[in-house]
């Protein structure tokens, strides 16, 4: 019944648009229209790149066991994504996670738990947001499974704009699992929204495996391009 109301609702918010866009000449920038026509382009299960899907990231040691993603950390996503996390565009970011979730929906064992990469109170304070749990849960709502907070982070310097060496060092201090949460025995789905040198989200797996996570997974809307090796 949900997803017909909101089938209804989104066919009347085009056809409201259109008339908006023919009959004022004022374009609607609703994240149905930028995505209209995108198609996730086949990435790898494990590191998310997409050329050279075969051998992209052999002998690399994956500390999960699938990731998804919509795709390269590039026109348009990456324009959804900055424009989500600082100018607090909720509707892309859900829209964004309603398509992860297709993605993720049929093909996760029954029970999983979507639990987003935690944001430090202050910046979500500062940006009014948190936009991984934005996504998560527009994720977990589309693919029908229960979204729950399970770590938490301290406060401290942004990734923003760091050298990949500075992003490696990011101190497993900074993140740790919440008191209450249960862990032990779940299969996990670890959201963000962008994958960069994984250094974030590593650490993140680690506090899940060491509270005896059965298994986990991840999915981000972006992954950003790597270099070849070789």
């Amino acid at each position: 019944m949900y997803d017909f109301v909101m089938s209804t609702f989104n066919r009347l918010v085009d056809v409201f648009d259109n008339i908006i866009d023919d009959w004022m000449g004022i374009t609607q920038h609703r994240a149905r229209r930028v995505f209209k026509d995108y198609i996730p382009p086949p990435h790898c299960r494990w590191c998310g790149q997409t050329d050279s899907i075969d051998a992209c990231c052999g002998g690399e040691r994956i500390p999960w066991s699938r990731l998804y993603s919509l795709g390269l950390y590039d026109e348009p996503l990456s324009s959804a994504i900055l424009k989500g996390k600082f100018s607090k565009w909720e509707s892309g970011l859900k829209y964004l996670g309603r398509m992860l979730g297709n993605q993720v929906k049929g093909s996760v064992p029954r029970g999983t738990v979507v639990t987003p990469v935690p944001m430090p109170f202050i910046r979500k304070f500062t940006r009014g947001i948190h936009h991984s749990s934005v996504i998560a849960h527009a994720l977990a709502r589309r693919a029908k499974l229960p979204c729950r907070m399970l770590l938490w982070k301290r406060n401290g310097q942004t990734q923003a704009g760091q050298s990949e060496t500075a992003r490696h060092h990011l101190q497993l201090k900074s993140m740790n699992v919440l008191p209450w949460a249960k862990i032990e025995g779940k299969h996990i789905l670890l959201v963000d929204d962008v994958y960069t040198t994984g250094r974030t989200l590593r650490v993140a797996v680690k506090h899940l495996r060491d509270a005896r996570a059965r298994s986990i997974r991840v999915a981000v809307i972006a992954v950003t391009k790597m270099p070849r090796k070789g």
